[in-house]
């Protein structure tokens, strides 16, 4: 499925690139060689990074534990 339609970026792309370890929307499009267009696939984006993510931040919140950076 086409995440952005503007510069046909698919959905298994956006996942590769996070996977790759693109964390935000600018450094997906980055690693994708291309630029928003419209903005209609930012709101997807920033979804498949949350996703991503999740798991991560779940072990990451588990009491007792503390969080990287003092944060």
């Amino acid at each position: 499925m086409y995440v952005c339609v503007c510069n046909a970026i698919s959905d298994r792309r956006v996942r590769a690139v996070i996977d790759d370890g693109a964390a935000t929307v600018g450094q997906v499009y980055r690693a994708c060689g291309s630029q928003p267009q419209c903005g209609r696939c930012r709101t997807t984006i920033c979804d498949m990074l949350g996703r991503d993510r999740a798991p991560a931040m779940s072990i990451a919140m588990q009491p007792g534990m503390a969080m990287a950076g003092g944060d």
